[in-house]
């Protein structure tokens, strides 16, 4: 009997601490707040998986948190997607996203580019980007992005651009700024010290600025050292 009763008590005792991490999930559920909500996402067809959409909420995050200066406490941002700015196209085999957020909180609107290679995630963190005066909700507040689209030449181009070399090595090209303002072409590329890799990687820059009808020696073009095993 004492077995049996025994056995019955350990069952409840059980079956109680079930009971109990369900309710403290739901309540975890329910209470649980974002970093940054993408709140519209679903009103566009992403493609993205939840934990995409969870890893560029938190980049978004980190970018808001450079510009805006608020703590590592800071959450329930909401984000909302202008789904008719959308754009997702796949080029050797990257999938490219750009699309517009505006964060009424903030006053402020920014444009968002990544890419994704298959099923590997992130290569690189989302460009976030200050538009074009003419494309921002609150034009009157000050932009600070990454970058900026106002008075600077290259970014008439579509970067962040992405290729892969004959090789296999993909690069990636955006735009940045030297410690004095000089804009110039960052080139990205798993080189791994091989300098070979780093000249055929700047040919083909410079052949993609010559289709779009550019001078090659207009444009400064730094390849970063950069070695990534799993590429």
């Amino acid at each position: 009997m004492n077995k049996t009763k025994n056995i019955k008590i350990i069952a409840m005792v059980g079956l109680i601490c079930l009971a109990l991490i369900v309710v403290v999930s739901a309540i975890r559920e329910l209470t649980y707040t974002k970093i940054v909500d993408l709140y519209n996402i679903n009103q566009v067809d992403t493609g993205l998986s939840g934990e995409e959409i969870s890893d560029l909420e938190k980049y978004i995050w980190q970018s808001l948190k450079n510009s805006q200066k608020y703590g590592d406490d800071k959450d329930g941002i909401v984000a909302l997607i202008r789904p008719s700015s959308f754009e997702k196209k796949i080029e050797n085999g990257v999938a490219l996203y750009r699309f517009l957020i505006d964060v009424d909180e903030f006053e402020v609107t920014y444009e968002i580019s990544f890419g994704l290679v298959g099923n590997k995630g992130f290569y690189e963190p989302p460009t976030v980007t200050c538009p074009l005066p003419s494309q921002m909700k609150y034009p009157e507040t000050k932009c600070i992005g990454t970058q900026t689209k106002l008075n600077v030449t290259v970014f008439d181009f579509d970067l962040p651009y992405h290729f892969r070399l004959n090789s296999g090595e993909y690069v990636i090209v955006t735009a940045a700024y030297s410690d004095d303002g000089q804009e110039y072409l960052n080139v990205e590329v798993s080189s791994c010290g091989d300098s070979g890799v780093k000249n055929m990687a700047r040919e083909e820059v410079e052949e993609w600025l010559a289709s779009l009808g550019h001078e090659r020696d207009d444009y400064v073009i730094v390849i970063s050292d950069f070695c990534d095993g799993s590429m």
